[in-house]
């Protein structure tokens, strides 16, 4: 489960995309950074996600010769729901049920997270939609409806807000 996770939140990818995944989604930039070029399911525009430290641990750590980067134990892929239905085993397993937390935890929120990440990062919706294989109105949807905005965040706005109005009383 730890891998999947690793891979749902460092790449946002949607979880028929993620059991995709292999070495020959792999490119190496003329930086030497790596990113992930791969053809969404659902839209079939490619995806370009960066490869941040923790997935490209998870991709070094593919045994050699494993083409997929998320397989079963017994080395056969997965489908995406058999990835869904052995998370929420996992999440019940651990108590993270429903009943206990008063919502769910479903394999799709991973997105979420990735997005909410990025914007955290300063990425622009422009940036998204190139990351997510998105047109610039679809990553506008996805940023209202994927990104979670708490009070961090706005007491970050706050601080940014205080230190215009600053520079404004200098001049």
């Amino acid at each position: 489960m730890g891998r999947l996770l690793i891979a749902a939140t460092e790449t946002g990818l949607r979880p028929a995309d993620l059991v995709r995944l292999s070495r020959l989604n792999i490119e190496t930039l003329p930086s030497g950074n790596r990113r992930l070029r791969i053809p969404t399911e659902k839209r079939g525009q490619f995806a370009h996600i960066p490869i941040t430290v923790e997935m490209g641990k998870l991709i070094d750590e593919t045994p050699t010769g494993q083409e997929l980067i998320l397989t079963k134990a017994d080395g056969q892929p997965w489908t995406h729901r058999y990835a869904s239905q052995r998370l929420s085993a996992w999440k019940n397993e651990a108590g993270l049920t429903k009943e206990a937390l008063g919502y769910s935890l479903p394999l799709h929120d991973c997105r979420g997270t990735a997005v909410t990440r990025l914007l955290e990062a300063g990425a622009d919706a422009f940036q998204l939609a190139t990351v997510f294989g998105w047109d610039a109105r679809y990553a506008h949807e996805m940023v209202r409806a994927y990104a979670v905005v708490g009070s961090d965040k706005t007491d970050k706005i706050l601080e940014l807000w205080t230190q215009v109005e600053k520079n404004a009383r200098r001049t």
